[in-house]
């Protein structure tokens, strides 16, 4: 009779190749702690400038809102579920991503899109 916690021989090479690279995301997950430094290191000062601004527009909205550094963006969640982002990448380029109805939106600027 088979133990329930030993897996090792249900898993096929590839499942096993998989399941390592699963285990060394987890442990580099471990390692690495992204902050608001590692988004705004190196970014010209108006792009700062920028994201600062809108943080404090974004976690002034609710006392529950929650803010969340990620590798690729910034997430700010409220109750759990995620309603807006900001991303700040290379060559001057941040893009925030809100969660509104957009026929709630009423004129619309021509550089928002659903």
């Amino acid at each position: 009779m088979r133990r329930e916690d030993d897996f090792s021989d249900l898993f096929s090479p590839v499942g096993q190749d998989f399941q390592e690279r699963k285990n060394k995301i987890s442990e580099r997950g471990n390692l690495m702690r992204f902050d608001e430094e590692f988004h705004t290191k190196g970014r010209a000062e108006w792009i700062v400038d920028l994201y600062l601004g809108l943080d404090r527009f974004i976690m002034s909205l609710k006392s529950q809102v929650r803010k969340e550094y990620l590798e690729s963006y910034i997430k700010y969640s409220f109750n759990g579920l995620l309603f807006a982002y900001i991303s700040i990448r290379k060559k001057e380029i941040l893009r925030v991503w809100a969660k509104v109805s957009y026929g709630s939106l009423g004129a619309v600027p021509l550089f928002v899109r659903d």
